[in-house]
């Protein structure tokens, strides 16, 4: 059984619904980390699912922050 889930540069795309391109650069960025698995890019899946929880949670501080 897989320790780790792995994602091609186009399934972390696909579930982010943004570009290859757009993963490059938060790769590039450092804002999603990235393995090298025989000369090909992966991202782990708990990359994708931290960076959503990210995402999420400063929504909700800046909408907290603009009600009150």
């Amino acid at each position: 059984m897989a320790k780790h889930t792995l994602l091609t540069k186009k399934q972390a795309a696909e579930s982010l619904t943004v570009s290859i391109r757009s993963i490059d650069r938060m790769i590039s960025k450092q804002e999603l980390c990235a393995v090298k698995v025989l000369g090909s890019i992966r991202i782990p899946l708990t990359e994708i699912e931290n960076h959503i929880d990210k995402q999420l949670n400063a929504t909700k501080k800046k909408q907290k922050h603009h009600i009150q």
